[in-house]
C-alpha cells in the first residue's frame, strides 16, 4: 500500500475489511498514512455503503 501510495503521490491509503478489526490499522510511514476501514457485508449494502462513505469522509481532510 505504501509503495502504491508513493507511486500515485497519495498521502493516505485505506485497507477495507468486511468486519471491524480488533485493533484498527493506523500507521504512518514517511508521509503516507495507512488506515483500515470496514465495509460490512452482513447487512443491507446500501446502508453499510452509506456508513462506509461517512466514515471515509471523516478521515479525509
Amino acid at each position: 500500500m505504501i509503495s502504491y501510495a508513493n507511486t500515485t503521490k497519495c498521502e493516505q491509503a485505506f485497507l477495507i475489511y468486511p468486519k471491524d478489526l480488533t485493533h484498527p490499522l493506523n500507521i504512518k510511514s514517511d508521509q503516507i498514512r495507512v488506515r483500515s476501514l470496514t465495509f460490512s457485508l452482513d447487512d443491507n449494502l446500501d446502508r453499510t455503503g452509506q456508513t462506509f462513505l461517512k466514515n471515509l469522509f471523516l478521515l479525509i481532510p
